[in-house]
């Protein structure tokens, strides 16, 4: 915890002297995209499978 408590700190202070623009409490990452399209493409296979629709019949 006084880990992140030291990163902040050193995130305000390079803030304030303008190293870094805003903050944002929740960043988007490159990581977190492409884990929410993976769990979209697994919801869409799951459902595929439970409910037998497929593409070409």
């Amino acid at each position: 915890m006084q880990f992140a408590s030291e990163l902040r700190a050193t995130r305000h202070a390079m803030m304030e002297d303008g190293l870094v623009h805003g903050e944002t409490r929740f960043p988007i990452s490159m990581p977190l995209i492409v884990a929410a399209l993976l769990t979209l493409l697994g919801v869409a296979a799951f459902a595929g499978i439970a409910f037998d629709l497929s593409v070409v019949r």
